[in-house]
This record gives structure tokens, C-alpha cells and sequence, in this order.
């Protein structure tokens, strides 16, 4: 099983608090066994809340699942949503079923539509979903063809510039809201943790050991949220971030700068799994 296993901790500080990170679970191509065998790894880690990065399933059952994993953790869990997440449906409406969730049931805590929170007295925890914003690679020549343009409402029917402008419009979005979580964050923490489903730059952005190429990158990165973190962690270098995404399922553990690590989780379609175990000061 191949997982991150990662000590996120200030100099000399031991660890205090112990968090499994899932992502890309696309539970609804699992069947019966290996659903009972998610939750059964998830468990034996007794950690102290679960984060998870999005594709949780497609479409509603996105929703539907998360209130069965809910009834079964007993514990705090974390998420964003991802592209898979929004299927059927538009990005909007399906927001606002989980915002309605968070009021519903404090256990599941949607961070999109939320300020950073203290995972312990050093580090914070924020997310955004993210969104692969046609920037890194060549879009308007890429042949590839995602099931989002033809399943989420706002991007269905668009020409290849039309679209490419909506995805730029949501991968900026994406990077203004969290370059204000951001800067809220350390204002109180030396450090923070960033749950993002896309990610941010290329060089995580693996297909079998290596980097996507033009063809798939404009589908895989949001260039806009990488930008934004170089700026803010050059700009602040006693500070520290740790970001954990998905979307591509290939393993990757990259330092951008000496305080900004990413890691982007291994998944395979219908078997979910535990991405890392992300230990903190």
C-alpha cells in the first residue's frame, strides 16, 4: 500500500496530534469488501480526525457518503470537494447541499466554506477545493476531454476558449480564497496545513513517476494556487505549509521551497485507501 507517512513539526517539538489523510476514494466504484476494508484502515490508525481531499464520490452521492462515513468515525472529518464531486449537478447547488450538511451535522466539516481551525497549538488546517484552471500545459491544443465538461453545469457547452476562461475564473477564485485563509492562519500559527483536491504545481502532478505533460497538465494543475503560495511562502520564510492534494492518483512528495512541501496522494478506481498519516506539532 503505498502512503505518506509524515512529521510535520516544529524544531525540537515532538508530535501531538495524529491525522489520517484520504483522497480520490471514488467510493462509488468500490464494492462491499473494500468499503468495509477502507473504514477498517481508517480505524486502526485512531487518529484524532480525518481529512479528506475530495472525490469522495460522483454527484450527490458525494453527500450520501460522507454522512455514512459520518455514522461510522465517530470522529471530526475534514474535506473538501472535488472535480468528481460536482458531477450531475453544478458547482453552486452542490456547495450549498454541504454548507447545509456543516449546519446539520458538526462532525462534517466542510473546510471550503470555512476559516482555518487549530489542529494543535502550532498548526492550522485550511482547504479549498481547487480547480485545474487551463494555465500549466497547452489547453486550447490538448486533446483530452474530461467527463467534467460534459457533467458539471458550468462547464457544459462551452467552446475550448469559453471554457478555458471558466476554468481560469475558478482557479483564481480559488487562489483569493485561500490566500486569505492564508495570511489568517499565520497570523496565530508558525504553520499550516493546505487540504486541496488539485494540485497547485506541476511538479506534483504525476502519471507513472512522471511529470503531465502539456497535453494533460492544463487538466491536472491549478497554476493559480501554485503562483499565489510561492509568493506568500517567499515572502514568509519562518513560516511553514504543508499542502496534501489529489485528482492526479499518483504518489508525489515535492519540495517547492525549504517551508513549502507537497504531497499528492496514490489512489486506484475502486479500491480506496489511506493517502497518509500526517503527524503534527
Amino acid at each position: 500500500m503505498k502512503k505518506h507517512d509524515v512529521n510535520f513539526l516544529l524544531d525540537h517539538h515532538l508530535p501531538v496530534k495524529k491525522y489520517v489523510w484520504v483522497s480520490d476514494l471514488h467510493l462509488d466504484a468500490a464494492d462491499e469488501y473494500k468499503h468495509h476494508d477502507f473504514i477498517r484502515q481508517v480505524k486502526q490508525e485512531d487518529a484524532d480526525a480525518l481529512l479528506i481531499g475530495g472525490d469522495i464520490s460522483n454527484g450527490v452521492n458525494s453527500l450520501v457518503h460522507l454522512r455514512h462515513l459520518a455514522s461510522l468515525m465517530k470522529k471530526p472529518i475534514y474535506y473538501v470537494l472535488g472535480n468528481h464531486d460536482y458531477y450531475y449537478g453544478s458547482i453552486e447547488e452542490t456547495r450549498r447541499k454541504a454548507y447545509e450538511i456543516l449546519e446539520e451535522l458538526p462532525q462534517l466539516l466542510f473546510l471550503t466554506a470555512m476559516n482555518p481551525v487549530a489542529l494543535t497549538e502550532d498548526t492550522a488546517l485550511l482547504g479549498d477545493d481547487g480547480w485545474s484552471d487551463a494555465q500549466a500545459g497547452d489547453f486550447l491544443h490538448s486533446d483530452i476531454e474530461l467527463n467534467d465538461y460534459y457533467f458539471i453545469h458550468e462547464l457544459k457547452n462551452l467552446q475550448p476558449k469559453e471554457r478555458k476562461q471558466k476554468l481560469m475564473e475558478l482557479g483564481k477564485k480559488s487562489a483569493d480564497t485561500i490566500y486569505k485563509k492564508l495570511l489568517l492562519a499565520f497570523e496565530s500559527f508558525p504553520q499550516a496545513v493546505l487540504l486541496i483536491h488539485t494540485p497547485p504545481f506541476l511538479e506534483a502532478c504525476l502519471y507513472k513517476g512522471k511529470i503531465a505533460d502539456k497535453n494533460w497538465a492544463p487538466h491536472f494543475v491549478c497554476q493559480a494556487v501554485g503562483d499565489m503560495l510561492l509568493k506568500v511562502m517567499k515572502r514568509l520564510p519562518e513560516k511553514k505549509l504543508l499542502v496534501l492534494c489529489g485528482h492526479s492518483h499518483n504518489m508525489a512528495d515535492v519540495t517547492i521551497l525549504p517551508n513549502l512541501r507537497i504531497l499528492a496522494g496514490h489512489s486506484d478506481i475502486g479500491t480506496p485507501t489511506v493517502q497518509g498519516i500526517i503527524h503534527v506539532s
